[in-house]
C-alpha cells in the first residue's frame, strides 16, 4: 500500500471534526482527505489512459481531473465565494501550466536526460489558452475602461460521495479556516485550493513523464488548463445564472497577467519539443515567485 493511502484516515477524521463543529480541522483533514482519493482517481484514469494512447489518454485524464475543479466551483457559487472561485479558476491554471508541468519535466529530466513530444499538440492548446487570456482581458478592459455491473456502480457511487463530502467539508469551513489561520484569501484561492484538488493530476502528469511518456505528460497539464479556461469558467458562469450569486469574467489584473505570463512562459518552453530537467526548474522558479506574491498580495 502507498505511504499516501494512509491519509484516507482523515476522511471519517473529517466528519468527525464537522460533528463537533471544529471549522479549522474540518478544513484542514478533509483538504487532506481528498490528496488520496484524487491519486485513486488518478491511477484508475492511468490505466485508461495507457490503453487509449497519449493524446485520447491524456484527455481523458484532464477532463476527469478537472471534475475536482467543478465540484469545488458548484459549492463555491451556491455559497456565494466568487472572488475566491475566480481566483481557484486562474489557480487551476497557472498551477496546471507551470506546477505540474515544471514538477514532470524536472523528475522527468532526472530519469531521462532529454526528453521529447509533439510541440504541434502543445502549441494547439498554447493557442487556445491565448484565445482565453483574450477572453479574460477584454470583459476586464471594458470594466476598467468604464470605471459497468451494479456492484462496480454501487463502489463508484461510494467513492464519488466521499469525495463530495470531503469537497463540501472542505468549502463549507473555508471561510473560519481562512480567518483562524490567518491565510491571505487570495492565496488560499490561487494556490491552496488547485493544488490540493489537482492531486491527481500531479501525480498522473509526474508519472508518465518517469516513464517518458511525455505527449500524455503535456495533454494532461496544458489540456486541462485549456479545459479549465474554455469549459469549467463558462459553465460556472452559466450555472450561477440560477443561483443568487452570479459570476462574471472580470478578472482582477493580477490574475489575468499570472495566466498571461504562464501561458507566454510554456509556449516558449514548449515550441522545440524537447525539454529537461532545467526547464522544469524553471517553470517550478516561475510558479513559486506567483505563490509567494499571491501569499502577500493582501497583507
Amino acid at each position: 500500500m502507498r505511504p499516501m493511502y494512509l491519509l484516507l484516515v482523515f476522511v471519517p477524521a473529517s466528519l468527525a471534526a464537522e460533528l463537533l463543529h471544529q471549522e479549522t480541522a474540518v478544513f484542514i483533514t478533509s483538504a487532506l482527505a481528498i490528496v488520496p482519493l484524487a491519486a485513486l482517481l488518478g491511477e484508475a484514469t492511468e490505466q485508461l489512459a495507457i490503453r487509449l494512447g497519449p493524446q485520447r489518454g491524456g484527455l481523458l485524464n484532464a477532463t476527469l481531473g478537472n471534475l475536482t475543479e467543478l465540484i469545488v466551483g458548484f459549492f463555491l457559487v451556491a455559497a456565494g465565494d466568487v472572488a475566491i472561485l475566480k481566483a481557484t479558476l486562474i489557480g487551476s491554471i497557472v498551477g496546471n501550466l507551470l506546477l505540474v508541468l515544471g514538477l514532470s519535466f524536472a523528475v522527468g529530466g532526472l530519469y531521462h536526460k532529454s526528453m521529447t513530444f509533439n510541440p504541434r499538440t502543445a502549441s494547439v492548446h498554447a493557442s487556445s489558452l491565448l484565445l482565453a487570456v483574450a477572453g479574460l482581458v477584454v470583459p476586464a478592459m471594458l470594466v476598467f475602461g468604464s470605471s459497468v455491473g451494479s456492484t462496480a456502480r454501487e463502489a463508484v457511487s461510494v467513492f464519488v460521495a466521499i469525495v463530495l463530502m470531503s469537497l463540501y467539508l472542505a468549502v463549507n469551513s473555508l471561510h473560519s479556516a481562512i480567518s483562524v489561520l490567518h491565510i491571505p484569501t487570495a492565496f488560499v484561492g490561487l494556490i491552496l485550493i488547485p493544488v490540493i484538488g489537482n492531486a491527481a493530476e500531479h501525480a498522473s502528469a509526474i508519472f508518465f513523464a518517469i516513464k517518458n511518456k511525455l505527449d500524455i505528460t503535456v495533454e494532461i497539464a496544458v489540456g486541462s488548463s485549456t479545459q479549465v479556461a474554455m469549459f469549467v469558467a463558462p459553465l460556472l458562469v452559466f450555472v450561477s445564472l440560477f443561483t443568487f450569486h452570479p459570476i462574471d469574467f472580470v478578472f482582477t489584473g493580477f490574475e489575468i497577467g499570472i495566466v498571461a505570463l504562464a501561458t507566454l512562459i510554456v509556449t516558449v518552453t514548449s515550441r522545440d519539443g524537447e525539454t529537461n530537467w532545467l526547464e522544469g526548474a524553471q517553470l517550478l522558479g516561475a510558479y513559486m515567485i506567483i505563490a509567494v506574491t499571491a501569499f502577500f498580495l493582501a497583507a
